[in-house]
């Protein structure tokens, strides 16, 4: 059977943290979930961290920082590459807490047989697999995701190269081109208004003085994209989902 590994890096996601690893433990067990947590304060966070510890999940407490974040395309890729020379496991899927692997051959399925079906079908691919197929989720619509193109990245065990820091551009060591895979990911990015305003704050607040509008206005650098969202109303966020051609997805 195939060993697939999945990776990612969080800090006081107490909600998605409990979906992520229940989600990915029915995919492929949660033995091969390697959670990286970045200085997590929540109580509830915390708690459930070391019960999931115990049922199994591996949790690594040593990338506290605010740099260490910045960082974890590098370090995610080191400690791949450290995996590569002593452990076995087939792949390896990097993505974010609020990101859901799923097939999208014909239709998005999550159903756990055919996802790993599809896998087989990717051994002794030296080529920097792409997950392609990204579905955004619509806030307070559940069930309704729109389309979008936001590349994740997933290896095949001893190909990685380069991995940057929103796993979007990988590079194999053996290619320079990716391997368009039918692979997708449901992301539930999309957060009510209050919930992405908070969020939008504690990830830009070492960068910009978040309370002050002139200053979030000239702001350029990492996490430029959250800057909009203090420019906008609730009704004008939830409007802005309109248009997007949402489409409702059963499973």
């Amino acid at each position: 059977m195939l060993k697939i590994r999945c990776i990612m890096m969080q800090k006081d996601e107490t909600i998605l943290l409990d979906t992520w690893i229940k989600y990915y433990s029915y995919l492929f067990g949660i033995d091969n979930l390697y959670i990286l947590d970045n200085g997590s304060e929540n109580e509830d966070t915390i708690k459930r961290l070391k019960f999931y510890n115990r049922l199994g999940c591996n949790i690594n407490y040593n990338y506290k920082t605010k740099k260490n974040f910045e960082d974890k395309g590098f370090i995610i890729a080191d400690i791949i590459n450290q995996w590569d020379k002593k452990e076995h496991y087939d792949f390896v899927v990097i993505v974010d807490v609020d990101e859901y692997l799923i097939l999208d051959q014909n239709y998005p399925t999550c159903n756990r047989e055919k996802i790993l079906n599809y896998f087989y079908s990717l051994i002794d691919n030296k080529q920097a697999i792409l997950i392609t197929k990204c579905y955004l989720n619509v806030p307070n619509e559940v069930g309704y995701f729109y389309p979008t193109y936001v590349p994740k990245s997933c290896f095949a065990k001893g190909t990685l190269g380069y991995l940057d820091h929103g796993y979007h551009i990988p590079l194999s060591k053996y290619s320079n081109s990716h391997y368009d895979s039918k692979l997708g990911y449901l992301h539930f990015h999309n957060r009510s208004f209050i919930e992405i305003i908070k969020k939008s704050k504690e990830k830009l607040r070492h960068h910009v003085n978040v309370e002050n509008k002139e200053s979030l206005r000239h702001y350029k650098g990492h996490g430029e994209h959250l800057i909009q969202y203090f420019f906008m109303t609730e009704k004008e966020y939830n409007d802005s989902f309109n248009d997007k051609g949402n489409i409702y997805l059963y499973e």
